[in-house]
């Protein structure tokens, strides 16, 4: 159930409600998702960027968890 003042997150997976004791947390992990998926979009402007770069961008940023 959602109650008024619940903090969601929703996307094309799913909804969850996020517990007020992980809300100070937020910044830091949303900090850490854009570094892990920062390093598959350089890769993904790199000339020449095909399936081998990916792997290996894919790879980078799963050993960044």
């Amino acid at each position: 159930p959602v109650m008024p003042g619940d903090l969601l997150h929703a996307d094309r997976h799913g909804a969850q409600v996020i517990p007020p004791e992980l809300w100070e947390s937020l910044p830091d992990a949303v900090a850490g998702i854009l570094d892990r998926e920062a390093t598959v979009m350089a890769a993904t402007r790199v000339p020449g960027f095909g399936a081998a770069a990916m792997i290996a961008a894919w790879a980078a940023m799963e050993g960044k968890h």
